[in-house]
């Protein structure tokens, strides 16, 4: 009989997760509090590097024929109110464009691709703790249907974001407030002004956060807004006032006939880059959970794609051998970090270096609208397809700003 493996967190870490371990034949259990399909609360964003982890799955087809919104750059308003747009560069490895998804409908894809591969779902389980033999990890205890269970597992992928028990429960999760942003966002229908590019407002109604504009298609829209908490305490910013503010001023004008489909809703986001220790005896974690999020924007679905394409080699790897001690899985560390940290790195210098200085943003902005390299740099690098290091370089900045 094959190993099992218990996937905590059916997102895109964990149904990615999911996906390769069981198209690898081991027996998979995938595990969320939810039934399915469920809301997330999200910009939903799907970068040109998310589309190549769904060629890795392959489901970009199918992907592609759900019919979500094409988008092909961004557009940043500075804090004095001047626009630039910059199309997606093209010349790289990735596509020259994304989508913008519903995550309703987004991550019920995914979760019915790893099924597909061969994973068991269980939905509406709250997974309580982690179950330990001798010391060592052996599964975990969820409530299933108003009752304790104990599900068994030779390892355990932790997916389940950024509060994350199965971190918690294995001493992993130690972030300070200091790495944590706070966003909020919701549903507006007949939004005029849309087109195939997703916005970023950086203007005065919002700083020390910064807005977003996303189309969905048909005139809908996903509009919110983040922060850094210490950010927002320094100025003594609430982010709910400051979205009422953007939405009641700032794009009133585009919202005369609109209407809001949803609460506005809030969630937290680690963004100091990921956590110092992802792995234990028995134990990986994927995506949010291990806070692997984008610094600068806030963005984690290719992260946690990639991640769990990550862990399940190292996971297949771990169970043909029959080790998966915290020794053996330190590979799976090794490997995501090499692909991660110069974009957390360079993405927070870049963040401080534009963000905490309007002036500079009002700069930049103002020359890109003339500057077409200086466009695509910065629709790059909000597209997280451009080389962090290269990108956080003030010289470059410098280069395309004169």
């Amino acid at each position: 009989m094959a190993p099992e493996v218990v996937v905590v967190g059916a997102g895109p870490g964990g149904s990615s997760t999911a996906y390769f371990l069981a198209k690898a034949g081991y027996d998979v259990k995938l595990l969320d509090r939810a039934e399915f399909p469920r809301e997330k609360v999200c910009g939903g964003a799907i970068s040109p590097r998310a589309l190549n982890m769904l060629d890795e799955l392959g489901i970009y087809g199918k992907f592609e024929k759900q019919g979500f919104q094409r988008i092909r750059g961004v557009k940043v308003r500075a804090p004095n109110g001047k626009f630039m747009t910059g199309d997606a560069p093209e010349g790289n490895k990735y596509r020259n464009f994304g989508f913008t998804v519903r995550r309703t409908e987004f991550d019920d894809l995914l979760r019915n691709h790893a099924i597909d591969a061969g994973a068991e779902f269980q939905g509406g389980t709250f997974v309580k703790n982690v179950l330990r033999k001798n010391g060592r990890p052996t599964g975990v205890i969820a409530r299933i249907g108003g009752a304790n269970k104990i599900v068994t597992a030779d390892l355990i992928i932790g997916a389940d974001g950024p509060g994350s028990m199965i971190s918690r429960a294995m001493g992993l999760n130690k972030r300070e407030l200091k790495d944590i942003g706070v966003a909020n966002r919701a549903y507006f229908a007949n939004v005029e002004g849309l087109s195939e590019y997703v916005e970023f407002h950086y203007d005065l109604s919002v700083l020390p956060g910064y807005a977003w504009i996303f189309p969905l298609g048909d005139g809908t829209a996903n509009i919110g807004l983040g922060g850094i908490v210490p950010y927002l305490k320094k100025a003594d910013a609430d982010i709910f006032k400051l979205i009422d503010k953007f939405v009641g001023s700032t794009v009133a004008d585009r919202l005369k006939g609109a209407k809001l489909e949803s609460k506005i809703l809030g969630w937290p986001l680690p963004m100091g880059g990921a956590i110092e220790r992802s792995y234990a005896d028995n134990v990986m974690l994927v995506g949010d959970a291990a806070h692997m999020v984008n610094p600068l924007t806030g963005e984690g679905i290719e992260y946690a794609m990639e991640a769990g394409k990550m862990a399940a080699e190292v996971g297949v790897k771990a169970l043909e051998e029959r080790d998966t001690s915290a020794a053996f899985l330190k590979a799976y560390e090794t490997e995501w970090r090499s692909h991660f940290t110069e974009d957390y790195k360079y993405s927070i210098k870049i963040r401080k270096m534009l963000m905490a200085r309007p002036w500079l943003m009002n700069i930049v902005v103002g020359r890109a609208q003339k500057k077409e390299k200086l466009a695509q740099l910065m629709a790059g690098v909000i597209a997280n397809i451009t080389d962090k290091k290269e990108a956080g370089s003030p010289f470059r900045w410098l280069k395309y700003v004169l």
